[in-house]
């Protein structure tokens, strides 16, 4: 429905007379749309259950998909949650062990899951509760794994290629409410997910806790926004194994909710605190192709209100490879903490490929990497700190300044992270990703070449943040041009149409 809608509201490359046939379609479309139900969602779904796009979701209650059960939800559909279902908690939707999720959204159609608060309260964070999946691939924690505000529901087990069904072009914004006393929820939870779910395309804005957290597991992700959170952008736990690539973290300037001041780190990567740093499986993901945005260095001319300014927290025995990422506008960019500790990983800098073989459990920071506009590259507190490489080169993103509206408060599509073509994020790539079919060789660092994989579908998009596409540019103004010597019959002529559209549109209705 939403490009029907773009077009129903008239497009400067549209001609005159395809402008009056799309509101007559975008009319009865709606009409057609608007015999859907509002279905309001409080009970388990114990059999395989679609969601469909002509039709209004109220998320009221917690809902859990039982084991054996798939719900799919079609392109386009929007889950509306209410702030406090009727026991007092935030209402969520969570994929059990065995139960599975087809989230099947489009760049053009994606699938919603928001805040039925009115919009005039929008954005803001903690409206509702999230989204979590839990599957039977391997934790750390074993059978004691569970998750957060879900104490009766366990996760985890011993089958790494274990399906939770797929997310594409999922997004979640408003939510982190809590799910039980004190526990918030991260917008998208996976717990002990499997590498046989699918996942991309996905998206957390103004979420109240994390964005994605991965307690355990092995799925892999690609394509991610994670934007304006209240806490970590993305975390792992609990022996989290899987591989993500081409995620973008912003770190908004303003993280003041409530009488709280928030705003972590955009990434928060932990192994376990709790059985000892040394527990395996370590958590080691391999992240690569990362655009971290942090709220403004010493530089900025702006007013932040964050609580920690440090974009990576490296801690509890983590281990992992992390490459081909810009981290860009923060006082601080890397903090290590408990690497002086038994059962911490081994840091290297060395290739992943022959350090593997001497030290299994190791820490990988490429020192290709790309840190820009950071006060305080290496964060120290005390204890011991590695003393990592990088390079310290202007990446010259196109537009994405904390303070100059090219960011979460750009307006007339003013945000775009891409580095200019031939540039600093074009050279020095970190060759060492491993060639096992996953990760895509591309001749850049971080998560934008030229493609804007936000487009269509982003929070970004939807609030009108991103820039037009420059072939759209030059049209647009030819089509201004003509429109400004279009007379009054053309506006008569749309007005007529939509009186049409009406007219059609009551009759459809009787």
């Amino acid at each position: 429905m939403k490009i029907w809608y773009t077009l129903a509201r008239g497009s400067p490359f549209l001609s005159f007379e395809m402008k009056i046939w799309y509101i007559i379609a975008a009319a009865l479309l709606l009409v057609v749309k608007g015999r859907g139900q509002e279905v309001t969602l409080r009970e388990n779904i114990t059999a395989d259950t679609t969601w469909t796009a002509d039709n209004v979701y109220v998320l009221a209650e917690q809902v859990f998909v039982k084991e054996s059960a798939t719900l799919t939800i079609e392109a386009g559909v929007i889950i509306r949650a209410n702030r406090l279902g009727s026991r007092g908690y935030a209402p969520a939707l969570i994929i059990e062990p065995g139960g599975k999720i087809r989230a099947m959204g489009t760049v053009s159609d994606p699938i919603t899951f928001t805040s039925n608060q009115e919009e005039s309260v929008l954005p803001a964070r903690g409206l509702w509760g999230g989204l979590i999946i839990l599957g039977r691939a391997p934790t750390n924690m074993g059978d004691r794994d569970v998750i957060e505000g879900v104490p009766n529901v366990r996760f985890g087990g011993d089958d790494p290629s274990d399906s939770s069904g797929e997310l594409h072009y999922v997004r979640v914004w408003y939510g982190g409410a809590e799910l039980g006393e004190g526990n918030e929820i991260n917008g998208i939870t996976f717990g002990g997910v499997g590498s046989g779910t699918k996942v991309d395309h996905i998206e957390v804005a103004y979420n109240l806790d994390d964005g994605l957290e991965f307690f355990g597991g092995t799925v892999d992700f690609k394509y991610a926004s994670v934007l304006c959170v209240g806490d970590d952008g993305i975390d792992t736990d609990e022996g989290y194994q899987g591989r993500g690539q081409f995620i973008l973290v912003v770190l908004c300037k303003d993280g003041k909710t409530g009488s709280q001041v928030l705003i972590d780190h955009a990434f928060e990567m932990d192994n376990n605190d709790e059985i000892g740093y040394a527990a395996q499986p370590r958590t080691h993901p391999i992240i690569s192709h990362a655009t971290l945005l942090g709220p403004g260095s010493a530089e900025a001319e702006c007013e932040r209100n964050v609580k920690h300014r440090r974009m990576i927290h490296f801690r509890e025995g983590i281990g992992g490879q992390f490459l081909n990422t810009i981290i860009q506008d923060s006082p601080a960019a890397v903090y290590f903490e408990h690497f002086e500790a038994s059962g911490a990983a081994n840091f290297t800098q060395e290739s992943p490929q022959s350090y593997s073989v001497r030290h299994p459990d190791y820490l990988y920071f490429s020192p290709l990497n790309v840190m820009w506009r950071i006060d305080s590259p290496i964060y120290e507190d005390g204890d011991y700190t590695p003393q990592p490489t990088y390079l310290s080169e202007d990446p010259q993103l196109a537009n994405a300044d904390p303070c100059i509206d090219g960011r979460e408060d750009a307006r007339g599509g003013g945000f775009d992270p891409r580095p200019r073509v031939g540039g600093a994020a074009y050279r020095n790539i970190d060759r060492t990703l491993p060639n096992d079919g996953f990760f895509d060789i591309v001749d850049y660092k971080g998560a934008f070449g030229q493609e804007l994989w936000l487009r269509g579908w982003s929070w970004w998009d939807e609030m009108g943040k991103l820039p037009k596409i420059e072939d759209d540019v030059e049209q647009e103004v030819a089509a201004r041009e003509a429109d400004a010597t279009a007379d009054a019959t053309h506006r008569g002529a749309l007005s007529t149409a939509a009186i049409m559209a009406g007219v059609l549109a009551l009759l459809l209705v009787r």
